[in-house]
């Protein structure tokens, strides 16, 4: 499979690596339209479009065609997927097949998910199923932290709404705040196991509380979760 693994910032600074991306995307357009059994994979993220068409706005219509025809996959996420950030929380969720596939489908309309917390469940109950008491029962703070975690199934529901739309800005969640004491308790009971928690030091800068507004998505996409945390938990563990 011919494909980049790519990092917008690394050992240098970010235009110079998209100095070089624009290289290299110059180069592979000209070649798959030379030949038309070629495809090329972009690392699984878009903004490696958006960062190459702010240089070359006029190769969008390239680009579009390639996608359309399937030879350039440029999805299902919008930047690499973090899965354990240092405030603990990830920044993608996890995109199904059907998802990526429709994505391809519309060219490069894309949806960015941020403060998705689907990675860090997935991590969180797979702690627990270990059965690792040093890290599966550690809370920093007092456990009364809260957020919203929607299940990756509805995020998924969600996007599929939206299909069609030119755009728009719409929260994907719950709207229901979960402690990180609940949250706890419910992956402990899910996954079988009896550990207590542990607390420590709450981190500097974590946020106390973070909830979901997704009243518009409700009024105009006609979507609104269908599956709570402990079946979204018990789903996670089963998948």
């Amino acid at each position: 499979m011919a494909h980049t693994h790519w990092d917008r910032e690394w050992y240098e600074p970010f235009e110079v690596f998209r100095a070089h991306l624009v290289e290299m995307l110059d180069e592979a357009l000209d070649e798959m339209e030379r030949d038309e059994r070629l495809s090329f994979t972009l690392d699984g993220q878009v903004s490696l479009v958006d960062d190459y068409l702010e240089l070359r706005p006029t190769a969008e219509p390239r680009i579009r065609a390639l996608v359309e025809a399937g030879r350039l996959h440029v999805g299902p996420w919008y930047t690499q997927a973090d899965t354990l950030l240092a405030e603990g929380e990830a920044r993608e969720a996890r995109l199904s097949e059907e998802v990526a596939a429709t994505r391809h489908r519309l060219a490069i309309e894309r949806a960015r998910l941020r403060r998705s917390h689907a990675q860090l469940a997935q991590r969180v109950v797979d702690i627990y199923e270990s059965g690792v008491p040093e890290t599966a029962d550690l809370i920093f703070g007092d456990g009364g932290q809260t957020r919203d975690f929607v299940y990756v199934g509805d995020v998924v529901r969600a996007l599929l709404a939206a299909v069609g739309r030119e755009g728009g800005v719409f929260n994907v969640g719950t709207g229901v705040e979960t402690t990180v004491l609940d949250l706890h308790r419910c992956c402990a009971e899910v996954a079988g196991v009896g550990a207590e928690p542990r607390f420590e030091a709450a981190r500097l800068g974590d946020v106390r509380r973070s909830v979901l507004d997704v009243s518009l998505a409700a009024r105009e996409l006609g979507w609104s979760p269908q599956v709570g945390l402990q079946d979204g938990l018990r789903l996670t563990l089963e998948g």
